[in-house]
């Protein structure tokens, strides 16, 4: 069973202002007085850290070495369009446990403000005003978003909130695809298929663990000790062979054949610069969800590896760049449509 933390209830009322917050962090603001200033707000960092939070608590963004990183899902929305918008939102806001609870409660029952209100002072671990006051933010994430209507004091979900659980469906079974252009010679057309974002945080860690535990046995099978430092290295595996070499491995996983993967700056810079690195690449990773224990179940993927890489410039292609303001240009607000 899901265990529900006060961090999974948002303080930040305004969702128009975390798309805001989003994009800004995706332009390169770091810090809680510039974010503060781009989502149009003055309060000494204080409301930059609700919105910060509120992000988090909705898996577009999270805090590494305290900084905020957006995550696959917030850059997916920091680069969608206005169409594509609202459909991004309304997944991260139903991929959060508080979320998801309330709209299969409101979808079961057409609950009232007040019945709402007990609703989410029974999941909320804390105090009974503490809880009211989050059930405000609550509800306007969901008419925010459309996933809910509030007719005659009646809540009830909308057409969009079971588009959202087809899209849903079709993000589990098949992930995020980044397709390139397909080569246009011969008889092999394609389009390459690109490691890229999986919308269910639970799916996406375990195609991951699946990935490294595959690379763990394989450096394990050939005598070397194996260390898991992803959370803490630019790379996902130290490994020191029989002979005593150190070799650095950075792991990729996909449900999907990877053509194409996506790389942080730090994991080119490292594997330039560390000669004794390999790139491992599981591909097609089965996935299945177990009702029972509530959790994705894998079976290992097809593995290849490449050995002594070094990233090569003309493979690498920029995804998003950082854009320095000088004085003579003056930055407007830009609409925000959900």
């Amino acid at each position: 069973m899901t265990s529900i933390t006060t961090s999974d209830f948002p303080q930040a009322d305004r969702l128009e202002l975390i798309v805001r917050l989003v994009n800004a962090i995706h332009e390169g603001l770091t810090s809680e007085q510039d974010l503060e200033e781009a989502i149009g707000l003055a309060s000494e960092g204080r409301q930059a850290r609700y919105y910060r939070r509120a992000a988090e608590s909705i898996n577009l963004l999270e805090l590494v070495d305290r900084l905020p990183l957006l995550t696959p899902q917030g850059k997916a929305l920091a680069v969608s369009n206005s169409s594509e918008r609202g459909d991004i939102l309304r997944l991260a806001i139903k991929s959060n446990p508080v979320f998801d609870k309330m709209l299969a409660y409101i979808d079961e029952h057409s609950p009232n403000t007040r019945e709402l209100q007990e609703y989410v002072a029974r999941l909320y671990p804390g105090s009974a005003e503490t809880a009211g006051r989050r059930t405000s933010t609550l509800k306007n994430y969901l008419l925010q978003s459309h996933l809910v209507v509030n007719s005659n004091d009646k809540y009830e979900i909308t057409s969009y909130y079971e588009s959202t659980l087809i899209n849903e469906l079709e993000a589990t079974a098949r992930g995020f695809e980044v397709p390139s252009q397909s080569s246009n010679s011969g008889s092999n057309n394609f389009q390459k298929r690109s490691v890229g974002f999986i919308r269910d945080p639970k799916l996406r860690k375990a195609i991951e663990m699946q990935a490294v535990n595959q690379a763990t046995k394989h450096y394990l099978g050939q005598g070397c000790q194996v260390q898991d430092v992803g959370a803490t290295h630019s790379f996902d595996l130290l490994v020191q062979t029989p002979s005593g070499q150190e070799r650095h491995v950075e792991v990729k996983g996909s449900q999907r054949l990877i053509e194409k993967c996506v790389l942080t700056l730090n994991e080119v810079i490292h594997a330039k610069q560390f000669k004794e690195t390999d790139l491992i690449l599981v591909s097609n990773i089965k996935a299945k969800y177990d009702a029972s224990t509530i959790s994705w179940q894998t079976d290992p993927g097809e593995m290849r590896i490449i050995k002594n890489w070094v990233p090569d410039a003309a493979s690498l292609e920029s995804l998003s760049y950082s854009y320095s303001i000088t004085p003579d240009l003056v930055r407007g607000d830009r609409e925000v449509t959900i």
